[in-house]
């Protein structure tokens, strides 16, 4: 299981996440579980949200918990630091949310009413959120992690909740590891994107070195594509590569209900030599027009048989 908890400063996210573990504790004796309390970024966002979690494999009976990831750079960046880490890389956060989604990740958000906070903060003497931000802060972190591909719920715990709020995640994330697990079986490992239920849209990109994954590090292509896009269509997507005829056909007849889009000619060409219904679409372009193109094309994929 990956679980993320995100929220601001004082909200009870370590407490929870001491709870969580010991439920997954009493429920997976033999199991290993991990806390990992994340700090102020240090490197690329890379570095700091995805190489920690590279080699993690959902159902392999290693549990992590995590106490704030990827969304509080967003927040306490711009407002601390007049930037943000994602800056540096356009769609990295896009892709990052698609890479925690394939890992079965899931988040909450973690809130209280301002009046809990700002008590909590004092009597902590809290020296790096400064008291005119906490609303602000809060009511961004709900925002942000509601428009999140891998949001789960937002909770309040409180010393009556916390267990009962606790046991309900580990069994929302027994599930969300499942159904991760599950599609590891086709043997794709360049998939990035949601498994908790069925994409509505599946990019296939070609199986060149530089777009394995469709990371935005390492392609142009990516970049574009997915910084152009709405959140809410990144939300229900999945990317793949255009790996071998078996282990593609297999995926995609799993995920029938998924519509098929093809990024390039050859992609295209490739998914029709598979007997595989799709829709093609132009590689990315700076032109405006383009994301229109996209939505139009991932609609008419929805509609084929």
């Amino acid at each position: 299981m990956l679980i993320i908890l995100e929220g601001v400063d004082g909200a009870g996210k370590s407490t929870l996440a001491s709870a969580i573990k010991k439920e997954i504790e009493k429920a997976h004796p033999n199991d290993t579980v991990e806390y990992i309390h994340a700090s102020q970024i240090k490197g690329t966002v890379y570095e700091e949200y995805v190489e920690p979690l590279d080699n993690y494999t959902p159902a392999s009976g290693r549990h992590i918990i995590i106490d704030r990831w990827h969304v509080g750079e967003r927040i306490y960046g711009p407002l601390y630091r007049d930037s943000s880490g994602y800056d540096a890389s356009r769609g990295s956060y896009e892709w990052i949310e698609l890479f925690l989604g394939s890992k079965g990740a899931r988040l909450w958000n973690v809130t209280q009413t301002l009046e809990i906070l700002k008590e909590r903060l004092a009597a902590r003497g809290e020296d790096y959120l400064q008291d005119r931000h906490v609303d602000y802060v809060r009511e961004q972190f709900s925002t942000l992690s509601k428009q999140s591909a891998i949001f789960a719920n937002e909770v309040s715990p409180n010393e009556e909740t916390l267990q009962v709020i606790a046991s309900h995640i580990v069994v929302d994330a027994e599930y969300a590891e499942f159904r991760a697990a599950s599609l590891q079986t086709y043997g794709i490992k360049s998939y990035v994107g949601r498994t908790f239920d069925d994409p509505q849209t599946i990019l296939v990109v070609d199986n060149k070195a530089k777009n394995v994954e469709f990371n935005p590090e390492k392609s142009d292509e990516a970049q574009i594509f997915l910084s152009t896009l709405r959140s809410d269509f990144i939300q229900n997507l999945a990317v793949v590569s255009s790996v071998s005829q078996s282990a593609l056909t297999e995926l995609l007849e799993r995920l029938s209900m998924s519509g098929v889009i093809a990024y390039s000619e050859t992609v295209s060409a490739r998914l029709t030599s598979f007997g595989i219904n799709h829709i093609k679409i132009g590689e990315p372009s700076e032109d405006r027009m383009y994301p229109t193109s996209v939505y139009v094309a991932a609609e008419k994929a929805q509609d084929l048989d």
